[in-house]
């Protein structure tokens, strides 16, 4: 019957709207969990290509990078030097704002 056939179409169109929907979402969610970078530690930072890191010139921290004599820390201080203009701020604000 021609109704029976409506219905039938109907069902499958509608059933082939789910399964694309669920597999774009899948699909997205799964790119994105790809995209995430996990930084746990100060190794982590050590030499990653993408991420800078800095501080305050005047404050503590800076101060401990200094006087660090630990390999890490040693690297960390230097690729701060390195990057100088971009990650050593003399205000707090400065840092923020970046």
């Amino acid at each position: 019957s021609i109704s029976g056939r409506v219905i039938g179409s109907a069902w499958w169109f509608f059933t082939l709207i789910i399964i694309s929907s669920y597999t774009a979402n899948l699909a997205a969610f799964l790119t994105i969990e790809k995209l995430v970078v996990s930084i746990s530690s100060a190794d982590d930072l050590v030499g990653h290509p993408t991420i800078k890191y800095g501080t305050k010139r005047s404050g503590t921290s800076w101060r401990f990078f200094e006087k660090s004599t630990v390999d890490k820390y040693v690297t960390m201080r230097n690729e701060m030097l390195a990057n100088a203009d971009e990650v050593l701020f003399s205000e707090y604000h400065e840092g923020v704002k970046k």
